[in-house]
């Protein structure tokens, strides 16, 4: 938050210690005159749109005395028309300056929770989304695991079935004097012959 505290009190203390009604009028008319010129100068001067700075949209102007600035909203009511429709100087006083601290604070608080809010349920429906995404994922996988299965347990019977199966063959070969390097799994030994004694059994069954 800007805060300046430049403005000029040369002509309030020349009011306060005038000696008759004109020294005083005119050291009023100069006061009042100083005050709108700073205030002029501070909204052209666009600090809250300085990069780099994150403020608000505004500079509070601070008068030290309430009274010095009392005086020329009495003297001169246009003043605090201009403020009003001054989007960019706000004036702030001793008894106010703290309060419009801890308002702005609170604003700020506030905004900031709304902006939190805001991301977290942003970021729960990109959480949700990218957990329906992995359970369609999931499923697939599901799918080519059960595909898998079925193709492997299709080629291994294709392999151990029947009288005359592929690893009874195979492993014929052998005992008939075939040179091998290698052992056929006994698991698969096994369930190949209980295959083919199944299978010569039903043949004797028919």
């Amino acid at each position: 938050i800007i805060i300046d505290s430049k403005v000029s009190l040369t002509a309030w203390e020349r009011y306060v210690n005038a000696e008759n009604d004109k020294d005083m009028e005119d050291a009023m008319k100069e006061h009042c005159s100083s005050i709108r010129s700073h205030a002029k100068g501070l909204a052209s001067k666009n600090y809250q749109s300085i990069e780099g700075i994150n403020t608000v949209d505004f500079v509070l102007m601070y008068v030290p005395l309430e009274s010095a600035f009392s005086a020329a909203m009495r003297m001169n009511p246009d003043l605090y028309m201009e403020f009003a429709k001054d989007n960019h100087v706000r004036v702030v006083t001793g008894s106010t300056i703290v309060t419009t601290l801890m308002l702005i604070k609170e604003i700020w608080k506030r905004e900031s929770h709304t902006k939190n809010q805001q991301r977290l349920v942003e970021e729960t429906g990109k959480l949700y989304d990218k957990i329906v995404l992995f359970l369609d994922a999931f499923q697939d996988i599901g799918k080519e695991l059960n595909q898998a299965s079925n193709a492997y347990e299709k080629a291994l019977d294709r392999l151990s079935e029947g009288s005359g199966n592929v690893i009874r063959r195979s492993e014929n070969l052998k005992v008939l004097g075939a040179k091998v390097t290698k052992e056929i799994g006994q698991n698969l030994l096994e369930e190949a012959t209980s295959n083919h004694e199944n299978a010569t059994t039903s043949n004797e069954d028919e």
